[in-house]
């Protein structure tokens, strides 16, 4: 049995659910809320101590333990409390510091990023899709291209992409959070994200999904994913991907600069047709597929 603890957000949850057609697992959350989450830091995290001290006592003993390294209501601080194998799920970008204290505290670490992996001593994961089992009836293949994302110093490529796509007559439905880096004023701008699941909806009915990958980023993203479970041709400018099973000239266009958008190669990418992958390639990135392996010792 897998148990997931703090695994809270929308994303989470969805895939904790879609786990359960084939492992068995449970999630676990302290409730959370604006107040609850400042008294609970103000008394150093006495509140989701008290109630993992009490769930805790249901875990079965082989259980496996899974956290996630953002932490805010402090389930780090509780580990104690647990007999059980417990592991990390790096998502993000982590200091030197932060790799050695989770290695320390944890059975295993595991992350995306192959470079933080080769850093640090981390246990390499693929990036996983949450979902187990695609609707097709809602598929729809609309000459439009799909962005959702936090701004990340991203909206300059975002808006001249937008305009690359517009001469070949894409309509654009890119959608972006401000954050620190964001200017004053661009009409991708949006003041609130949206649910997983409305992102699952919007993302199939377009033709064409785009990734725009940070400096320094590497592996594989959940974008990149989602074209290939939905379909959809796939816009990036992650050189990496060329070196991924799944690759193919049908499916992936990749740019290093906004000239690439004027190439005989990127109107036969947009004209031509895709090119449908094996069940079989797809299987290796679904999340029941790793943390079958994780369960299972391996």
């Amino acid at each position: 049995m897998m148990i997931f603890l703090g695994w809270s957000a929308d994303y989470d949850k969805i895939m904790v659910q879609q786990l359960k057609k084939k492992l068995k697992v449970q999630g676990v959350n302290f409730p959370e809320g604006r107040v609850i989450f400042w008294i609970n830091k103000r008394i150093k995290y006495f509140l989701i101590k008290a109630f993992l001290f009490v769930v805790s006592r249901f875990f079965p003993a082989k259980a496996v333990l899974v956290f996630k390294d953002s932490d805010g209501y402090g389930y780090h601080n509780c580990l104690s409390l647990f007999r059980q194998k417990k592991v990390l799920i790096v998502r993000n970008v982590i200091s030197r510091e932060d790799a050695s204290k989770f290695l320390s505290i944890f059975s295993t670490v595991y992350s995306f990023d192959k470079e933080q992996c080769e850093k640090y001593g981390l246990s390499y994961m693929p990036q996983i899709f949450p979902l187990e089992d695609i609707d097709s009836d809602d598929l729809d293949d609309e000459n439009s291209c799909y962005f959702i994302g936090i701004d990340k110093g991203r909206i300059n490529t975002i808006d001249l992409v937008a305009i690359a796509l517009s001469k070949y007559n894409i309509q654009c439905d890119f959608n972006v959070l401000r954050d620190r880096t964001s200017r004053e004023y661009s009409k991708f701008y949006i003041d609130k994200g949206i649910t997983y699941q409305k992102n699952i909806s919007r993302a199939k009915k377009q033709k064409f999904i785009l990734e725009i990958n940070q400096e320094g980023q590497s592996g594989l993203t959940l974008r990149a994913l989602e074209s290939l479970f939905f379909g959809k041709k796939l816009i990036s400018n992650n050189p990496e991907l060329r070196d991924y099973d799944f690759y193919d000239e049908s499916r992936i266009f990749i740019f290093n600069d906004l000239n690439d958008f004027e190439t005989s190669k990127f109107k036969a990418f947009i004209s031509s047709d895709y090119k449908p992958i094996q069940e079989e390639l797809l299987n290796n990135y679904k999340a029941s597929n790793f943390f079958s392996n994780v369960s299972n010792g391996h």
